[in-house]
C-alpha cells in the first residue's frame, strides 16, 4: 500500500514563455518596427547636423559623417522591415543569403536602436510609448522575493523571451536600492547563487556585443545621460564596432542560427516546466520548427501540467496544431480578454498539497 498526492501544486515550475505583445506598451512590434527606426534614424540626422557637425572649419569632419552614414543604415533597415513585415524576416533573408557582413551589420544597428529607444532620451519613442511597460512591475512585485542583498527571482520561476528588449531587466533594476553601473551587474542580482539560469533570450538581446569570449557593452550604462553622450560613446568604439574589421559578433543571436546555443537551454528548462504561461507571441510561421521543439520538452512526462495562453489576438487553431497533446488533456487555456497585468499561475499564489489517496 502506498500514498500518492492528487492535484498537488506545491513546488511547481512555472515558465513565461514572452513575444513583442509582452512589451508592446513601451516597445514597437511588428508593422510599427520599421517606421520608428526610420523615425529614429531621423531623429539622429538632427542630432548629428546640431552637434556633430562643424560650422566654417576646412576638412573632412569624420565623426558627422560616421553618424550620417549609421542613420542612413537605421533608416534603410527599417524600410526593409517595412517591405519584409518585420526586421526579423528580413534578418532571416539576409541569413538564407549567407550575407553574414550586412547581417552583422543589421544586429549592430538594431542593437544601438533598442538602446536608444528603451533609454527614453529620444523625442519620437516619447510620443505614444512609456519607457517602461509596467505590466513587469506588477508581475515582479509577486515573483521577487526578500534577499539579504537585493531581492531575487523565485527559483520556481523562468522566463523564456524572443525579445531584443530589456524591459524585464529594467523593470528589476527598480526594485534594487539603487541603480546597477553594468546590465552584467543587473542579471547577475536577478537570480540565486545556487539557481539555474532563469532568463533566456532566444534571439539575444540589445545593448552587448562580444568579441571572441569577451562580452561588452555597446555603450557604457552610466553613459545614458543624454543622446549625445551616447552617440560620443558610439563614436569613440567606432573601431572596436566595425563589422568589417574585426570579428564583431553581437549578442542579438537568432535563434534560427545554427551556432545559437540559447535554444538547448531553453529546451532543457522547458522539459522542466509544469506551468506554462505565453504573452504576446503570435508564434511565427518562421519560428514554427523552433516552437514545436521547446513544446515537445514541455509535453514530455505525465506530471502536472497546464497552459496559459495571454494574448487578445490569439489564434486558436495555430494553438491546438502546437499543443495537440494539451488540447486532448485539457490543459490549455487562451485568455483573450484580461490582458491588463500578466497572468500569473494561481498554483503559484496558493500553492496545495492537494489530496492524500491511497493506492
Amino acid at each position: 500500500m502506498t500514498h500518492s498526492k492528487y492535484n498537488d501544486t506545491t513546488n511547481l515550475k512555472v515558465t513565461y514563455l514572452l513575444g513583442a505583445g509582452a512589451s508592446y506598451k513601451a516597445v514597437p512590434i511588428w508593422r510599427h518596427q520599421g517606421s520608428s527606426m526610420i523615425q529614429v534614424g531621423e531623429e539622429l540626422v538632427r542630432e548629428a547636423e546640431l552637434k556633430f557637425k562643424r560650422r566654417n572649419v576646412p576638412g573632412p569632419n569624420e565623426d558627422h559623417a560616421y553618424l550620417m552614414k549609421f542613420a542612413n543604415q537605421l533608416k534603410y533597415l527599417g524600410r526593409q522591415a517595412e517591405i519584409f513585415g518585420s526586421i526579423d524576416i528580413y534578418a532571416k533573408r539576409l541569413y538564407l543569403l549567407n550575407n553574414t557582413e550586412e547581417l552583422n551589420n543589421l544586429k549592430k544597428c538594431v542593437s544601438i536602436y533598442f538602446d536608444l529607444w528603451e533609454s527614453g532620451l529620444l523625442n519620437c519613442s516619447k510620443e505614444k510609448f512609456a519607457i517602461l511597460d509596467k505590466r513587469y512591475l506588477s508581475l515582479l512585485s509577486v515573483l521577487l522575493e526578500q534577499n539579504e542583498e537585493s531581492p531575487r527571482l523565485n527559483s520556481n520561476v523562468s522566463f523564456i523571451t524572443w525579445n531584443y528588449d530589456l524591459q524585464f531587466e529594467k523593470a528589476y533594476e527598480t526594485f534594487l536600492p539603487e541603480k546597477e553601473k553594468s546590465l552584467k551587474s543587473i542579471i547577475s542580482k536577478i537570480n540565486y547563487p545556487t539557481a539555474e539560469e532563469n532568463i533566456i533570450h532566444l534571439n539575444g538581446y540589445r545593448g552587448v556585443y562580444t568579441n571572441g569570449t569577451e562580452e561588452f557593452e555597446i555603450v557604457d550604462k552610466m553613459k545614458f545621460s543624454s543622446v549625445e553622450s551616447y552617440l560620443k560613446e558610439i563614436l569613440r568604439k567606432r573601431d572596436e564596432l566595425d563589422t568589417t574589421k574585426n570579428n564583431f559578433q553581437n549578442s542579438i543571436k537568432y535563434a534560427w542560427e545554427m551556432e545559437s546555443d540559447s535554444l538547448e537551454r531553453a529546451k532543457l528548462l522547458m522539459e522542466k516546466t509544469d506551468i506554462l504561461v505565453i504573452i504576446g507571441y503570435s508564434f511565427p510561421a518562421f519560428n514554427r520548427a523552433i516552437d514545436q521543439a521547446l513544446i515537445k520538452e514541455f509535453e514530455k512526462g505525465s506530471g502536472y501540467k497546464k497552459v496559459i495562453y495571454q494574448d487578445p489576438n490569439a489564434n486558436e487553431d495555430i494553438v491546438r496544431s502546437l499543443f495537440r497533446k494539451g488540447y486532448k488533456n485539457g490543459y490549455v487555456k487562451l485568455e483573450k480578454e484580461n490582458t491588463a497585468q500578466f497572468f500569473i499561475p494561481h498554483e503559484f499564489l496558493s500553492p496545495s498539497k492537494g489530496e492524500s489517496i491511497v493506492i
